[in-house]
């Protein structure tokens, strides 16, 4: 009988369990915490155990809109925000679909709506029978160097006007600096100053708070990159997370008036030549905006030939309270079946993360 129960970043188990299989910094207490803190959830994980088979799924437990006027007993839960797909450790082996019905059924025990869950594209699972549970969409693909490999292979690698643009960076007096935190102020501004310039939503729009918060919440994992120019200026700056073996681009940001130069190419060049240089075995630049195929895509995959695909699994626990609220956020009109649409959970449409 597989015991089942909903922790908190405080239970032992949490962290023992990361001690028993690879993971990344998104399945971290601290950054769960630290994760539901900004989005204004209450943090914890699914825990199970079956004859020392054992199942994690880290979650933020949110309360429902108001305008909604959910009974309040109904919430909803999804993952943190990045990859922080479910793990499994322990054995004899377990796949993901022997603890699915253990896990919705406390959901369902919980008064837990809906789940969207955010698959991690190195850490794969088999989902062969995932889909019997709730909807799995295959996103957009992501880009990822393996650090295995030889600094010459990964340099062949890389797409000509990458090499070219580094190169030119580098002979004309650029450079890339590791872990400066005197410029973290340099790093909010390029980074709010491209965020407005691409139009991000506001989401993406993160405070002194956030980024102060990240750091205490992941401490020596987080780094930070800056690339200087000739004239000693913060060109562009990005942060990474070291976690296992897996290096993760996070956040990152450009001078404006130097995006002719092109200095982020330099930045993930230097990032990926120093994960390389601490043993770490991927490094992890991710995919483009929504997982669409664009210019941010396009960008990344000059950096290397691997990918991989990104996948959301959405469950409906409650088919009825689903449908309900979705009638409910479009002003009493019906929608299609539980879980088809393209936003999920959709009575959150449109709404302001805050």
């Amino acid at each position: 009988m597989i015991n089942a129960e909903f922790i908190s970043p405080n239970d032992a188990r949490w962290s023992k369990f990361l001690g028993q299989t690879r993971h990344d910094f998104y399945h971290l207490p601290e950054y769960v915490r630290f994760a539901a803190n900004y989005e204004g959830g209450e943090p914890m994980a699914f825990w199970a155990e079956d004859q020392g088979a054992c199942c994690l799924i880290p979650l933020v437990r949110r309360h429902l809109p108001a305008f909604l006027k959910a009974p309040a007993a109904w919430t909803d839960a999804c993952s943190p925000y990045g990859y922080p797909s479910p793990l499994l450790a322990g054995e004899p082996a377990r796949r993901l679909d022997h603890f699915l019905p253990a896990f919705r059924e406390l959901c369902g025990q919980s008064g837990i709506v809906s789940i969207f869950l955010r698959l991690h594209p190195l850490l794969p699972l088999s989902l062969e029978r995932a889909a019997d549970f709730g909807r799995l969409v295959q996103h957009g693909d992501t880009v990822f160097i393996d650090l295995l490999q030889s600094s010459e292979e990964i340099w062949r690698q890389t797409r000509k006007n990458h090499r070219t643009d580094i190169n030119k960076l580098l002979r004309t007096g650029f450079e890339a600096l590791i872990n400066d935190w005197s410029l973290a102020r340099d790093f909010k501004r390029v980074y709010r100053q491209t965020m407005q310039r691409v139009g991000a939503t506001d989401y993406y729009q993160f405070s002194d708070a956030y980024f102060d918060g990240l750091k205490e919440a992941l401490s020596e994992k987080l780094n930070l990159c800056s690339v200087l120019s000739p004239t000693g200026e913060v060109a562009a700056a990005g942060l990474f997370t070291t976690c296992k073996g897996i290096v993760e681009f996070h956040l990152a940001g450009t001078e404006e008036k130097y995006l002719s130069h092109a200095p982020t190419k330099l930045m993930f060049d230097f990032v990926r030549r120093w994960g390389k240089d601490l043993g770490s075995e991927v490094f992890h630049l991710g995919g483009g905006v929504g997982g669409e195929i664009d210019p941010l895509y396009h960008f990344k995959a000059g950096f290397s030939k691997f990918r991989s695909p990104f996948f959301t699994l959405r469950l409906v626990q409650d088919a009825q309270g689903y449908q309900e609220l979705c009638s409910r956020a479009r002003g009493g009109v019906a929608t299609g079946s539980a879980g088809g649409e393209d936003f999920f959970p959709c009575y959150r449409k449109g709404i302001r993360v805050s």
